[in-house]
C-alpha cells in the first residue's frame, strides 16, 4: 500500500486549517474595525454569515418547489399549473422594468460605505426611492392597459375560454405585484451593499415559508389557481414590508427625505444602473435566444431536454453563487479604502469557492447524470447524453463560474460598459457554434458552445481585473 507523501499531507492539513478558520468567522460578535487586520476579519465574517443564509434561503426554496410541484399539479391540473408557469416566466422580463436601478444602487451605497459618507448614502437610497416610485406610475396604466387591451388568449394561443380569462387575470395579479415591489425590493440591495446579505437571505426564506404556508392552505380548502398566484407573487410584497419598518434598526445612519433627492445621487446611480441595465438585457436575449435556436436546427423534444438540464445547471450555479456573492460588497468597501491587498486575496478566495463548490455536483452528474434525470421528470430524455454529454454540461458549469465571478467583480466595481461587448461578442459565439454542433451533439452541444463562449472573457476579464487593481 502507498503510503501518504508529505506534500500531500501538507495539503491535507491546509486544507483543515483552513477549513477550521472559515467555520470560526462563523459566529453573532463583531471584530474590531480600529485595525486593518479587523476590518478584514470581519469581512470575513459577514462574507460566512451570508454565505450561509443564502445557502439556507437556496435549499428552503428548493425544497418548496420539489414538494409544490406534485401538489399544486395535482390541485388544479396540467393545463392551469402550465399556465402558472407561463405567465411565471413573464416576470423575467419584467425584471428589467426598474431599469437596473436595484444594482446601481447597491453599488453607489458600497461606495459610500467604504468611503464613510453616510450624507451621499442617504441621498442615493432617496433618489432610487424616488425614481423607483415614479416607475410604479408610469407601470400602472399601461399594466391596466396591457389588462383591458391585449387579447391573452390569442398571445398565448390559448382556445379554452376558461383559461384565456383565468390567463388575464393571473397576469393582472402577478404584474400588479412586480410593479408594487419595484421600489419595496431596493430594501434588499440596501442591506447586500452594507454586507447584511443575510439578512436578505432569511427575508428570502421567509417569503419561501410564507409562500408555500399559504398555497398549501389554499389547496387544502380547494381555493382556485388565482388565490394560489397571488399567495406566490405577494409574498414577497409583505416580507420587504418588513424589512423596510426593520432598516432603520439594521443602518440606523441612513436618512431618507425629499431633500436627498439631488441631482448628482440620481446621476451616481444612473451611471451604475444604466450600463448594468444594457447588459442584463443581452443576456436576457441571450437566454431566450438558445431557444429559439434550438427548437429550428432540432425539435420541441430537444428544447424541453435542455430545459430539463438546464434548471440542473442553474440549481448548481445558484448554490455557486450564493457562496461567492457576499464578497462582492466587501470588495468594493476594501477597495474605497485602497486595501488593494485584501481585494486580492478576496477575489482569489471567491472565484476558489465558486468553482471549487461546482465540482462534487460535476462529478456526480458525470456519473449519473441520466439516472437523476430519469428519476426526477419519470421518463428518459429523448436522446440521453451520457457520459460526453455531462462533461460539456460540467465544463460549462465550471467555466461559466469562473467568467460570472470574474465579471461580477468588475461590475461591483463599476467597470460595466466595457463589459457589454463582451456580452455580444458571448452571445454571437454561442449562436454561430450552436447551428454548427446541435445538429452533431444534440443537446450537449449547446453546453459546449456556451463552454467555448466564456474562454475570451475569462481571459479578458483577468487582465482587465489586474490593471484595475494595479491602480487602486
Amino acid at each position: 500500500m502507498t503510503g501518504v507523501t508529505p506534500a500531500s499531507k501538507n495539503a491535507l492539513v491546509d486544507f483543515v486549517g483552513r477549513a477550521r478558520r472559515a467555520v470560526g468567522y462563523l459566529r453573532a460578535a463583531p471584530f474590531d474595525l480600529v485595525t486593518s487586520e479587523g476590518r478584514s476579519q470581519e469581512r470575513y465574517r459577514l462574507i460566512a454569515v451570508s454565505g450561509a443564509a443564502a445557502i439556507t434561503a437556496k435549499v428552503a426554496a428548493a425544497a418548496a418547489g420539489i414538494a409544490l410541484v406534485p401538489m399544486v399539479v395535482h390541485h388544479v391540473g396540467k393545463d392551469q399549473f402550465g399556465l402558472w408557469m407561463v405567465v411565471s416566466s413573464l416576470v423575467v422580463w419584467m425584471q428589467l422594468a426598474d431599469f437596473g436601478i436595484a444594482n446601481g444602487l447597491s453599488n453607489a451605497l458600497a461606495e459610500a460605505h467604504g468611503r464613510d459618507d453616510r450624507v451621499s448614502a442617504g441621498n442615493y437610497l432617496s433618489s432610487a426611492l424616488a425614481a423607483t416610485l415614479a416607475l410604479v406610475l408610469l407601470c400602472l396604466p399601461l399594466l391596466a392597459a396591457a389588462y383591458t387591451g391585449l387579447q391573452w388568449d390569442r398571445i398565448l394561443k390559448i382556445d379554452d375560454a376558461v383559461l384565456a380569462e383565468l390567463a388575464t387575470d393571473a397576469l393582472l395579479l402577478v404584474g400588479l405585484a412586480f410593479v408594487i415591489n419595484i421600489p419595496l425590493s431596493l430594501v434588499s440591495r440596501v442591506l447586500v451593499a452594507y454586507q447584511r446579505g443575510y439578512v436578505a437571505s432569511i427575508s428570502q426564506a421567509a417569503a419561501t415559508v410564507l409562500s408555500f404556508a399559504g398555497m398549501a392552505i389554499a389547496v387544502y380548502v380547494k381555493a382556485g389557481l388565482l388565490w394560489l398566484v397571488g399567495i406566490a407573487a405577494f409574498a414577497p410584497v409583505l416580507v420587504n414590508l418588513a424589512l423596510w419598518l426593520a432598516l432603520p434598526r439594521a443602518i440606523g445612519h441612513l436618512r431618507l427625505g425629499i431633500s436627498g433627492v439631488t441631482r448628482a445621487a440620481v446621476s451616481r446611480v444612473a451611471a451604475s444602473s444604466v450600463p448594468l441595465f444594457f447588459f442584463q438585457c443581452g443576456a436576457l436575449l441571450l437566454n431566450q435566444l438558445v431557444n429559439v435556436v434550438i427548437a429550428r436546427t432540432e425539435s420541441l423534444s430537444v428544447v424541453t431536454d435542455y430545459n430539463v438540464i438546464l434548471r440542473i445547471y442553474l440549481f448548481v450555479f445558484a448554490i455557486a453563487a450564493a457562496l461567492s456573492s457576499p464578497f462582492y460588497a466587501a470588495i468594493r468597501e476594501a477597495f474605497e479604502k485602497r486595501e488593494a491587498q485584501w481585494v486580492v486575496r478576496a477575489v482569489r478566495h471567491s472565484l476558489s469557492i465558486r468553482v471549487l463548490s461546482t465540482l462534487p455536483f460535476a462529478l456526480v452528474l458525470l456519473v449519473a447524470g441520466d439516472l437523476i434525470v430519469r428519476l426526477w421528470i419519470g421518463k428518459t430524455m429523448a436522446a440521453p447524453i451520457g457520459f460526453v454529454g455531462w462533461a460539456c454540461v460540467c465544463v460549462s458549469l465550471v467555466l461559466a463560474a469562473s467568467s460570472s465571478l470574474l465579471s461580477e467583480v468588475l461590475s461591483s466595481l463599476d467597470d460595466i460598459w466595457s463589459q457589454v461587448g463582451i456580452v455580444l461578442l458571448s452571445a454571437a459565439t454561442v449562436l454561430i457554434l450552436m447551428t454548427t454542433l446541435i445538429p452533431r451533439m444534440g443537446v450537449a452541444g449547446v453546453f459546449l458552445a456556451m463552454a467555448a463562449s466564456t474562454l475570451y472573457p475569462i481571459g479578458w476579464s483577468y487582465r482587465r481585473l489586474g490593471r484595475k487593481l494595479a491602480g487602486a
